[in-house]
């Protein structure tokens, strides 16, 4: 059967590498997390974006724990090379897709971990990181997160960074940033870039999700909007429940379609990230919002480029 999924946002690998050190036997393989590679295996999944994260006011040396957590990904990874391999290029990909494999792109969640120097940038990209989200719900050297209410942006670092970004080909992510660090990516960025994991203002007013005007400029660019099924970012009911609804996301779909187009629409569940839970269980689920889709209207071809063509388009330009 064909690979169908493209997931640009999980924290799989976070979540999973601090449960083992607690003393978990969860593997990637196998465990009680949203995401494991049996259950993208279940969905058929062509790529999943595992994201390196951490808080930076819990963690000490942030380079160091960075790269502990790749050396993880990196190692269940090796434990399961039949099944996924990490992928840099868009060409990898798709040997990969022709080999049966699940396809892994290795992702950093805040630019904290570069701690304002750009040699580690370099160095990560040597790891394999092809996307930064460049805040979190932190500000950090490059600039400022989505809580910012004084209309500051990228730092002078910042700018800086995303030249260098894209001359490595690593793609800019603008999720969790503030709406003007958003628009200096825009001034900047001279290829299409992503938010990664947010959905539309508009269905439901939260400052981490993307302003109308916002999604217009980010499709003219060529970019992607990777839908969030964290419930706080989808509706009151949603919210309310701790449940992220089919419906909620379908609305977010259909509303983005209609105000960026529907090249620019992706999937981006921040499973194990999201701390609720969602309609469909999990990553092993994902054939019933496919179902969902279909029944809400969305064509065969929409489909295609909502769960995978639109993530593949934007690597093949990008990586």
């Amino acid at each position: 059967m064909k690979q169908l999924f493209a997931d640009m946002h999980c924290d799989t690998i976070t979540t999973l590498y601090d449960k083992i050190k607690n003393g978990s036997r969860d593997t990637l393989l196998c465990n009680s997390l949203q995401l494991d590679i049996q259950k993208m295996e279940q969905s058929h999944y062509l790529l999943q974006n595992f994201a390196v994260f951490f808080d930076k006011d819990v963690q000490g040396n942030l380079l160091e724990e960075a790269l502990l957590r790749i050396a993880f990904f990196q190692e269940e990874l090796k434990k399961n090379k039949y099944r996924i391999r990490q992928v840099t290029t868009y060409e990898e990909i798709m040997q990969n897709e022709k080999d049966g494999l699940i396809s892994a792109l290795l992702t950093l969640e805040g630019g904290e971990s570069l701690e304002g120097n750009v040699d580690n940038l370099v160095l990560f990209h040597k790891k394999g990181v092809r996307m930064i989200t460049l805040t979190w719900n932190h500000d950090n050297e490059l600039g400022y997160s989505h809580f910012d209410t004084r209309g500051n942006g990228l730092t002078k670092f910042g700018m800086e960074m995303v030249e260098r970004m894209e001359e490595l080909h690593i793609i800019p992510d603008v999720s969790h940033g503030s709406d003007t660090l958003f628009y200096d990516v825009c001034k900047i960025a001279k290829k299409p870039f992503t938010a990664s994991h947010s959905n539309a203002r508009s269905v439901y007013d939260r400052s981490r999700n993307m302003s109308d005007d916002m999604i217009r400029r980010l499709a003219e660019r060529g970019g992607v909007i990777g839908i969030n099924f964290f419930a706080g970012f989808t509706s009151i009911r949603s919210r309310e429940n701790d449940m992220c609804y089919m419906e909620d996301i379908l609305q977010h779909m259909k509303y983005i379609k209609n105000v960026g187009g529907i090249d620019c629409l992706a999937l981006g569940s921040d499973f194990d990230g999201i701390g609720t839970d969602v309609e469909w269980q999990d990553a092993g689920g994902m054939m019933q919002l496919l179902q969902g889709m279909q029944k809400a209207g969305f064509t065969a071809s929409e489909c295609d480029k909502i769960i995978r063509d639109n993530v593949l388009r934007l690597y093949k330009e990008c990586l």
